[in-house]
């Protein structure tokens, strides 16, 4: 039997937090550029005198004091997005439901913070112990702490989110998230090397003539690197991710091999160098290879899934809603939301490849019936102050 994902989001829902967030960003980016331009030149303060070293500092607490109020605003106008389009989506005649609020994120970003601070108080004092070796662990002390904060997060979120009266459990560990940012570092390192010395031999061996172009090759070959590696550090995040349980299901991107890796980092990158062109292709091709391998099942059962949106129509409307909202600077981004949102999950599909009472029983409500209150979750979210 197979079923199919429904999302059933109407523009108008998400429209006033979505040209709240984009003024608000052009405003921040515009200040930004601003005060990046201004600074760029780099800052002697030795030559300084006391009341130009206040004027520097003031200069960049107040730049950090609006990045903050920028980061709270921004995210008071985007968690109501997500849980309308998270409250708008439809599997077998139920919604999924997000109660996640948006003061707790803004809580872990603080946290983030908050670390950090207590990382440079601890290097601070090191440094004035005359214990310079022990400067060299202040990173891994940070990322320790930004990784458990991370684990939080993720497990703060997945358990606010459900799907029919039930909510999902989040199984991944801090164990799998440190081995992950581990690979993430060692992998790193190695591949920067290795495009570090092959960026100093191509402008070494560069004539005098062709200077020019070796360093934007070079500058070129660096940024399509950050890109795909980028891409690669994103998909070993979203393999950690996804592992969460619902009922006896547990719901888990399968084991990927290394060419998973390089075929949807290939698929990204290619999708940017193009311009955005080649983009909605990507799209099709990273879903069509990586839904089949999420596996839901427990012990008795496995629910597959499977997308269908492969043809030239599709990438043509994906193409096109992106160029909509791409010329329309935003403006029109809400309806290509609604609109996108509805053909990628309408293109899902759930098969149950055991008996036909599988996916079924993956929402019956007959022996666990979903309370009012839960079925008017998404009226209620539309309903709230931003």
């Amino acid at each position: 039997m197979t079923k199919r994902f429904d999302f059933t989001l109407n523009w108008k829902q998400i429209a006033v937090f979505w040209y709240l967030l984009l003024v608000t960003t052009i405003v921040f980016n515009v200040y930004s550029y601003g005060f990046i331009k201004d600074h760029s030149q780099p800052v002697m303060i030795n030559s300084m005198n006391e009341s130009e070293i206040l004027d520097y500092y003031l200069e960049l607490f107040k730049y950090f004091g609006i990045s903050l109020l920028y980061g709270i605003f921004s995210t008071k106008l985007i968690v109501p997005i997500y849980r309308r389009i998270i409250g708008n989506t439809v599997f077998n005649g139920a919604n999924f439901t997000a109660d996640f609020s948006a003061g707790k994120l803004i809580l872990f970003m603080f946290w983030y913070i908050g670390y950090l601070l207590l990382v440079s108080v601890f290097t601070g004092a090191i440094t004035l112990m005359k214990l310079p070796i022990l400067i060299l662990i202040s990173p891994f002390i940070y990322l320790f702490l930004a990784l458990l904060n991370t684990k939080l997060l993720v497990e703060y979120i997945v358990k606010k989110t459900g799907y029919n009266s039930d909510k999902f459990v989040f199984q991944g560990s801090l164990t799998g998230l440190i081995i992950v940012w581990l690979k993430i570092l060692v992998t790193g390192t190695l591949l920067w090397l290795f495009t570090y010395v092959y960026s100093m031999i191509s402008l070494q061996s560069a004539s005098v003539n062709t200077g020019t172009f070796a360093s934007i090759l070079a500058n070129t070959f660096l940024r399509i690197f950050s890109f795909f590696f980028g891409s690669v550090i994103f998909l070993l995040n979203l393999e950690w991710v996804i592992n969460i349980k619902y009922k006896d299901f547990n719901i888990k991107l399968s084991e990927l091999d290394i060419m998973d890796y390089f075929r949807y980092a290939g698929e990204v990158t290619l999708g940017i160098i193009t311009l955005g062109f080649y983009m909605p292709k990507a799209i099709q091709k990273i879903l069509s290879h990586f839904l089949p391998k999420i596996n839901v099942a427990n012990e008795n059962r496995k629910i597959a899934l499977d997308f269908e949106g492969n043809s030239k129509d599709d990438y043509l409307f994906l193409l096109k809603q992106t160029l909509y909202s791409v010329l329309s600077l935003g403006i029109y981004s809400p309806l290509a939301i609604e609109r996108m949102g509805k053909w990628t999950l309408s293109n899902i599909i759930a098969e149950d490849l055991c008996n036909e009472s599988t996916i079924d029983d993956f929402n019956d409500s007959s022996t666990n019936p979903q309370p009012k209150e839960e079925q008017q979750i998404a009226n209620i979210q539309n309903s709230e102050d931003i």
